[in-house]
């Protein structure tokens, strides 16, 4: 299996949702990994954007942050910094005696 079958990102078009003066369409990303060995699939979806198409023909794109993943990344890798200065310290205390 080649990496780039192991690998893939999709984007998928939802259903659009009618209102009053038009119609939004949803749009997500989805990343697809694929092990080589089993027939296991992680399929990891999230919302990328909104498109909102307006009856007079205007048309607008609305993308979406993701603003919970950016603070799990960050407490992430703020927990890994503190683990490495825990290692550092204790290495240096224990190398002492």
């Amino acid at each position: 299996m080649t990496p780039s079958q192991m690998y893939a990102v999709e984007i998928n078009i939802g259903e659009p949702i009618f209102y009053k003066g038009g119609r939004l369409i949803p749009f997500s990303r989805s990343w697809v990994f694929r092990s080589p060995w089993k027939r296991a699939v992680f399929i990891w979806n999230r919302p990328a954007a909104v498109l909102i198409k307006k009856d007079g023909g205007e048309e607008q794109v609305i993308p979406i942050v993701d603003v919970t993943r950016r603070w799990q990344v960050g407490l992430l890798g703020g927990a890994f910094v503190a683990a490495l200065i825990f290692v550092v310290g204790m290495r240096k205390r224990l190398l002492s005696l």
